[in-house]
């Protein structure tokens, strides 16, 4: 089959990286994977798996990209076209059904809608997706919470939905997890926490700092941050307020953040909502014990409520060092938190893609 990826341009996000890992798998069983993006660009552009075709539609806003998208659609059509983020999945929408299509397209819901979205333009919004999701083949949620979340804001029809999750546990991930990391990182005299993520008010940074802190009264510990963001200078700010700044390494990008997470002692996340979780999943793939906040949606998926890492209430910065402290006494085996994330490989996940496009397809 001929699988074809629409998306804005290749970012550093969790979407992003998981379109990638579904073309490798795709690839290597045989079928051909097509990138369309509005602009091919971004940071991630280099690591678009050998042998998958990218197309540039030279869009600037997605509303712009819907002539050009037809056009492909008509003249090259793929078996699947698979679209992520809201403009894009209701410009993939429009453009099937002019191309007559409908049946071969899929949308796709990374995160909680209601959480993304500003309450004032929340009802316009979610009444623009209901038509989006009847005009396509399926909606894909990427967790149970997204799906839920999906049919309460934007009624939509539960059966027009399918929740695949991400296929968050990388294929090479060994040989990533041994990846090499900054001497100043590697000789860390005491326990190291590490969290990632975008430095933005959605994933909690504020209070993991402020959990951290308090952690820090019992016992020695070390923080580094991977990630950019536009909250970056108010975060560093609080740290110095919190007096914890000599014992943060705020270590910006890295294209390989299992690296650092392998040789880390505990993983947290902080996010006050979510759509899946991938970089948890990461985590569990190095065998790293885990504590995350018990958000909308998917840590408690990951997790199985509990079962594979502490779940704590968003915003609660006191549970949170408690439950960091608890873990570094605690941890889960290593072998189990391996096990479980090998649950959402690539390889696994990509077969249910393809079980959804091939029954759509019939």
């Amino acid at each position: 089959m001929k699988i074809a990826f629409f998306l804005p341009k290749m970012a550093t996000g969790g979407a992003e990286r998981m379109r990638i890992a579904l073309a490798a798998s795709f690839l290597a069983k045989g079928h051909e994977v097509d990138f369309v993006f509005q602009q091919a660009t971004g940071e991630l552009i280099s690591q678009i798996p050998p042998g998958a075709a990218v197309i540039d539609l030279g869009s600037i806003r997605a509303r712009n990209s819907l002539i050009p998208l037809l056009k492909y659609l008509r003249y090259k059509r793929p078996d699947a076209l698979i679209s992520s983020f809201f403009e894009q999945n209701v410009v993939a929408a429009l453009a099937s059904l002019l191309a007559g299509s409908r049946k071969r397209t899929f949308i796709t819901q990374h995160n909680n809608f209601s959480s993304e979205t500003s309450s004032s333009l929340l009802r316009f919004r979610a009444a623009v997706y209901r038509i989006a999701i009847g005009l396509t083949a399926r909606t894909i949620a990427v967790s149970e919470g997204v799906a839920r979340d999906l049919v309460n804001v934007a009624h939509c029809d539960p059966a027009r939905l399918k929740v695949v999750y991400n296929p968050a546990c990388p294929l090479n991930h060994s040989e990533l997890s041994n990846g090499l990391v900054e001497q100043e990182f590697a000789s860390q005299p005491h326990p190291l926490v590490i969290s990632v993520g975008r430095l933005t008010h959605q994933k909690g940074f504020d209070i993991l700092l402020e959990a951290f802190a308090l952690a820090r009264r019992e016992r020695e510990l070390r923080l580094a941050v991977i990630g950019v963001g536009e909250d970056e200078g108010k975060l560093r700010q609080l740290a110095k307020e919190l007096d914890i700044e000599n014992c943060i390494l705020w270590l910006g990008f890295k294209p390989n953040p299992l690296a650092y997470i392998s040789k880390s002692n505990i993983f947290v996340m902080s996010s006050r909502y979510e759509g899946f979780g991938n970089v948890l999943v990461e985590a569990l793939a190095c065998g790293v014990p885990v504590v995350s906040t018990d958000c909308p949606s998917g840590p408690s998926e990951i997790l199985k409520a509990g079962e594979f890492g502490r779940l704590v209430a968003v915003d609660d910065a006191k549970a949170l060092a408690d439950a960091i402290l608890e873990t570094l006494d605690n941890p889960v085996q290593r072998s189990l938190l391996q096990s479980r994330a090998e649950e959402f490989s690539a390889d696994r996940i990509s077969e249910e893609y393809l079980s959804l496009i091939g029954v759509s397809n019939v």
